[in-house]
């Protein structure tokens, strides 16, 4: 949606920030991002490359925040109380964006005609009449004050608007959209991409052979354990459960859930299978020691 006055009509002062890094620039770091994003899935990586300042997946927002100074006078206890409140405001943009940091001394453009700022705005949830600014005031103020106030009136209030400029990349791929931004001001961005199905299909490999090797090391372990029992051997039955001790105590700590399995070469793709399955491993040569153990003591 583009801008319209009639949403700052209220406003003490209206500014655009200075725009301190290039659109080129901002394009060409989240590409280079993704493109480091070793997590990511490579069609996708292919996709972000090929994307160019006209492409129709990058556009131009301004992120909308509110500079609010606000004088207040609550009751508490019985009490009145004044209280002066100054802050900002701002709803639906990512954290990551930092739309609060000032870049340098935080220059901007004076605006008294909003609807001739070229962009359009990042979110529409963050368009305000008159009265949803109050509202939104009113809540403000309530998260200022302490939780014991009984009351509360603003005695006289004061908003100013100022836009962000923000770079803004949407690739659809998937099905599924996928959102990279660049604060043009003060050069904060993030970005977003689909996981490598490899990594995921490689995690799903890992649980499988931890299972197998857990499943052969119970067997080989429960054999030498039987075996002991049959030839009623004390010592070998004693050196036959020690390794099995060992064997669930190890299986009870390192006991993972789905999740892990899809995520763990995603968030390390460096690391290797081996290391992954070493829990396992272990459980499977202690396994075979129990059989050892068990047959050579019990004969």
């Amino acid at each position: 949606m583009r801008l319209d006055s009639k949403y700052y009509s209220f406003c003490k002062e209206v500014g655009f920030m200075k725009e301190n890094f290039s659109k080129q620039g901002a394009l060409d770091a989240i590409k280079k991002a993704i493109r480091e994003a070793k997590a990511a899935d490579p069609k996708f990586v292919q996709e972000v490359e090929k994307l160019t300042l006209t492409s129709r997946e990058v556009s131009m927002r301004v992120c909308a925040l509110y500079s609010y100074d606000i004088n207040v006078e609550y009751v508490v206890g019985g009490n009145i109380k004044d209280a002066h409140i100054q802050d900002f405001g701002y709803s639906g943009t990512p954290d990551s964006l930092y739309i609060t940091k000032y870049h340098g001394q935080g220059d901007y453009t004076v605006i008294t005609d909003v609807s001739k700022i070229p962009y359009e705005i990042f979110n529409d949830r963050n368009l305000f009449t008159y009265d949803g600014m109050k509202g939104a005031l009113t809540k403000a103020i309530e998260s200022h004050l302490p939780n014991s106030t009984t009351s509360f009136r603003s005695k006289d209030w004061s908003v100013s608007a100022y836009f962000v400029p923000v770079l803004t990349i949407v690739v659809k791929y998937g099905g599924k959209d996928y959102a990279m931004n660049y604060n043009l001001h003060n050069g904060h961005y993030h970005w977003d991409y689909p996981d490598n199905p490899a990594l995921i299909k490689k995690g799903k490999a890992a649980r499988g052979l931890t299972a197998l090797i857990k499943l052969a090391g119970a067997f080989f372990g429960f054999l030498g354990l039987f075996t002991a029992l049959s030839g009623f051997n004390v010592p070998a039955l004693m050196s036959t459960a020690l390794p099995l001790l060992v064997m669930f105590f190890i299986n009870k700590k390192t006991k993972k859930d789905k999740n892990y399995w899809r995520n763990v070469f995603l968030k390390n793709p460096e690391k290797s299978m081996v290391k992954v399955l070493m829990p396992a491993i272990i459980i499977g040569v202690l396994g075979v020691v129990a059989m050892i153990l068990g047959m050579s003591l019990a004969g």
